[in-house]
């Protein structure tokens, strides 16, 4: 994911998998033909060929999924610009700044094999009156969803970040996605997995007088 700045404030967010897409489409290719070389050339190797053929076909699925991000925050016309696009088809809108409820961050946490390592992998949401919508599908650090991307965001947009992390807990509480909102409570605040769950218990609580 990248950000650029404009002369006029307006900042955009590109998150775009070009290589990654053009990588597996060719791989798609290369294990076609091997499944192709493998039918003619050795008829008895009957799962080799069914191998390519999966591979092949997984390769070609990933590279359709796949999907690029770009958003435009127009500091001029005070509206976001967005699209997302796939290897066929995508979608597209406008949202103007007022509609735009906030930015929150998103962690979802995995451990090693040996539990031991936890890897926390973060996305910055877009909350708005129609819609919530990531602005990428790249795994971030938290640092850098937060620092390097939320926090300009909301800057332009002309909304506080001092309470960013509490305002994403209480938003994935919301959803009630319980496990998004500790997970970010866990890497963000360095609460225990106790302290972590009172305190969404706290917000949902809060929420539902």
């Amino acid at each position: 994911m990248t950000l650029e700045t404009a002369s006029d404030g307006s900042i955009l967010v590109r998150d775009r998998f070009v290589f990654l897409r053009a990588g597996l489409l060719v791989a798609s290719a290369l294990f076609l033909g091997m499944a192709a070389t493998q039918r003619l050339y050795a008829l008895d190797q009957v799962r080799a060929v069914w191998a390519s053929l999966v591979l092949a076909l997984g390769c070609a699925a990933l590279a359709a999924v796949i999907e690029d991000s770009v958003f435009q925050f127009d500091a001029v016309r005070r509206e976001v610009r967005w699209s997302k696009r796939r290897l066929f088809g995508g979608r597209a809108g406008s949202i103007p700044f007022a509609e735009v409820e906030n930015l929150v961050v998103e962690v979802r946490s995995s451990r090693s094999d040996s539990g031991m390592s936890r890897t926390d992998d973060c996305r910055v949401f877009l909350v708005a009156r129609s819609l919530t919508i990531p602005l990428g599908s790249s795994n971030l650090d938290l640092s850098r969803a937060r620092d390097a991307v939320a926090i300009p965001l909301l800057g332009l947009l002309g909304k506080s970040s001092q309470a960013l992390v509490e305002d994403s807990i209480r938003y994935w509480v919301s959803r009630n996605d319980r496990i998004t909102a500790r997970a970010l409570a866990v890497s963000a605040l360095h609460l225990d997995s106790e302290a972590a769950a009172k305190l969404i218990e706290e917000m949902a609580l809060k929420r539902s007088r």
